[in-house]
């Protein structure tokens, strides 16, 4: 849904900056099966590759 929202974003002219508060990559945008995590950068690259779709439509 998300990446529709960005998608319809992109073709309106009424529309010149998206700003999202809060914490965008958190842990809410792994799957639930995900593993505790001791190292923060393989988390984020973690993260960053589950959401790849989303990050691409900027």
């Amino acid at each position: 849904m998300l990446i529709n929202f960005l998608k319809r974003l992109q073709n309106t002219t009424d529309v010149r900056e998206l700003v999202i508060d809060g914490d965008f990559l958190d842990e809410g945008c792994l799957p639930v099966y995900y593993p505790s995590y001791t190292d923060v950068q393989q988390f984020y690259k973690d993260v960053i590759a589950n959401n790849q779709g989303v990050i691409d439509e900027d």
